[in-house]
């Protein structure tokens, strides 16, 4: 009876696998009409294109790059790995701003450390300036090196001192160092005129005192020398630029207050004066000295080349004088051939 049963139940199984299922129809129809109104469906657009589904695409979170490390051991086929390490990339963002900032704190480093800061200043090739006058005049204590201009220091020094320098080299450098060589104009005269003292170089240039200077020759004059004489160049126009130019190249550049030729005439004279008389200046009567011991005052013109000659006309008329018991208050001997005294001024 068991033996029956168990044959009958196998004949069911094997009938049920060969029967085909009543929804496999059903299931094969649900599936088509999903399809079909998917495929129906309106195209749907998303960033980044366009999709012919509803339905949002997945995004996948990608992964960072990773480095992994084996390290072998003495024995063989071992070995230990250790922790994988994030492979860091560096954008371009973020390299420029560490080499701004790296940059920005070099540049305040320099400026502020002390080792870049100017203490003094160096001068070269001074006779009359020194070193306390040139560094009070500056005032470059303690700025940073890299902001003094070489040019303008130079600027400086001439305005302070017009016609006193002749020329001024400034040189800077590493860490600290400012080197100031100047070339000063050597005074030959001074000019005294209504208390004032003018210094006078061999080309005639005239310029304020810069210091002492007891070898230079006195000259007590009533009135300023006569103008440098200019000839005019024909080949330069005559008509006014309409520009006047670079009013600084104007001021550094050195006025003459008397032409080479006078000062060659009043180092003659001086070779003529008594001792200890200084040489006088008449714009009347020229270039001459003033006698103390007989308290006159002789001239001889502006032409000293024949100098030798009117001394001895000037002896002449002395002897004359005093032979006579004469006190003049002035002999001119500046023509030759017609001088004369006067009693009164």
């Amino acid at each position: 009876m068991a033996e029956q049963k168990t044959t009958h139940r196998s004949e069911q199984i094997r009938a049920n696998r060969e029967t085909p299922s009543k929804r496999t129809p059903a299931r094969k129809a649900k599936a088509t009409a999903q399809h079909d109104t998917r495929k129906n469906m309106p195209p749907v657009v998303v960033r980044g294109g366009f999709s012919t589904m509803a339905q949002p695409k997945s995004k996948r979170k990608t992964k960072q790059p990773k480095r992994r490390y084996d390290i072998a051991l003495a024995s063989p086929g071992v070995e230990i790995r250790l922790p994988a390490i994030p492979t860091v990339h560096v954008g371009w963002r973020l390299a420029s701003l560490v080499l701004v900032s790296a940059l920005a704190f070099l540049l305040y480093h320099l400026w502020t450390t002390p080792l870049y800061q100017v203490q003094l200043v160096e001068l070269q090739g001074n006779t009359y300036l020194n070193n306390e006058t040139i560094n009070r005049l500056l005032n470059l204590y303690n700025k940073p090196i890299f902001s003094i201009d070489p040019q303008q220091v130079a600027e400086d020094l001439k305005l302070a001192f017009p016609g006193v320098l002749k020329d001024v080299s400034v040189q800077i450098g590493l860490p600290a160092s400012v080197f100031v060589t100047v070339e000063e104009r050597q005074p030959l005269i001074a000019w005294e005129q209504d208390g004032k003292i003018t210094w006078v170089d061999a080309e005639g240039i005239g310029f304020d005192p810069a210091g002492e200077n007891d070898s230079l020759i006195t000259v007590a004059a009533t009135a300023p020398p006569p103008a440098p004489f200019v000839v005019p160049d024909e080949s330069i126009s005559t008509e006014i630029p309409a520009e006047s130019g670079n009013p600084l190249e104007e001021i550094l550049t050195p006025q003459a207050f008397m032409t080479p030729e006078m000062v060659a005439a009043i180092l003659a004279m001086h070779e003529q004066t008594p001792e200890g008389a200084p040489v006088v200046y008449n714009p009347q009567h020229g270039l001459g000295w003033h006698d103390d011991k007989r308290g006159w005052d002789v001239y001889f013109g502006m032409d000293i080349s024949n100098i030798a000659e009117k001394l001895v006309v000037y002896k002449a008329i002395k002897v004359q004088l005093r032979e006579a018991g004469i006190s003049p208050v002035l002999i001119s001997v500046e023509h030759i051939h017609a001088p004369f005294y006067r009693l009164e001024p």
